[in-house]
This record gives C-alpha cells, sequence and structure tokens, in this order.
C-alpha cells in the first residue's frame, strides 16, 4: 500500500503546492509519514490500514463501506420521528428494535436467506471484485484507473 502511495505521491499532479497540506493529514491519519533523513522506517498513522483497507473485504466478499450502518441509523431515526426525542420515547423504540432484530436473527436461523442485494450493487461488487482478482495481471496505474472507474462521490 505505502509503495503504491508513494508512486501517486510523486505524480505531478500531487505535486501541486495546494495538495500539501492534504497529503500531510493523510500521511499522519492514514498511511504513515515515509522515512525521511535519517529515520529509517515509517512513522504509524492514527489509525492502522487494516482499519481502512477494503482489499481484504473485497476478496472475501464482506462489506467495503458503512452503508448499511448508514441505512439502519436513518431507518431509526425516521422510526422515532424526531431528533431530539424523550428518554421514554427512545428506550421505547430501542426495545421495538431488539424486538426486530431478535425476530430477524430467527428467521436467519430458520434458513430464511437475507434480503437480496439489489442488482446495481451486486454489479458493482462484481466488476471492483473482478478487478482485486486480476491484480497481479495489471500495472499499477491500470488497477488504480479500473478500481477508480468504479468508484462514484456525491457531496
Amino acid at each position: 500500500m505505502r509503495e503504491y502511495y508513494l508512486f501517486l505521491k510523486n505524480r505531478a499532479f500531487f505535486q501541486h503546492p495546494d495538495l500539501q497540506g492534504f497529503l500531510l493529514y493523510f500521511e499522519a491519519n492514514w498511511i504513515g509519514t515515509p522515512p525521511a533523513g535519517n529515520v529509517r522506517n515509517w512513522l504509524l498513522p492514527r489509525v492502522e490500514l487494516s482499519v481502512w483497507n477494503v482489499y481484504d473485504a473485497v476478496r472475501n466478499n464482506q462489506h467495503r463501506t458503512n452503508n448499511c450502518v448508514e441505512g439502519w441509523h436513518t431507518r431509526f431515526q425516521q422510526l422515532i420521528g424526531s431528533c431530539h426525542p424523550n428518554i421514554y420515547k427512545f428506550l421505547g423504540h430501542l426495545k421495538k428494535e431488539e424486538d426486530m432484530t431478535r425476530l430477524q436473527m430467527a428467521q436467519m436461523q430458520a434458513g430464511m436467506p437475507p434480503p437480496a442485494q439489489k442488482r446495481v450493487y451486486r454489479r458493482l461488487n462484481q466488476r471492483i471484485l473482478n478487478v482485486v482478482l486480476d491484480f497481479q495481471n495489471r500495472t499499477l496505474m491500470n488497477y488504480l484507473r479500473s478500481i477508480a472507474h468504479n468508484l462514484s462521490f456525491t457531496m
């Protein structure tokens, strides 16, 4: 991972002065600080790579994002119906959520399959998995571009 980061960091795009602050932030928090001067080893980042790197998650058909948690939070917030419920209302809805979770767990134990993933996400996950599984046969730039073609960001 760090080898690829250094490869990208040395590209002309990342040499722009406006990006230097971002690169320092990224190194300190996510990738580690590269060796410099008399220092031979990378300084550890605040967040270990294993926490945020999703390469193994893709290979093992695990979640790449926390969208399921965000979805649960949105649904629970809609269930409560207010941003600041009183403690009794909150606990009442929390108990209902617990009951629903226990029911879903019993259904899964009885062999009921989980809800099907939307086709658009199944296809996206398969495309990303195809790229990841072909990692050894690609150049670094081809791999990164192939992954990037499957990502989208909204702001």
